[in-house]
């Protein structure tokens, strides 16, 4: 399992759209 996965998984899954928006 990759570390944008379990953020993804997180309250943060925001921040994880916006990295892979980029």
């Amino acid at each position: 399992v990759k570390p944008w996965v379990k953020t993804s998984l997180a309250p943060g899954s925001g921040v994880v759209t916006k990295y892979l928006e980029k």
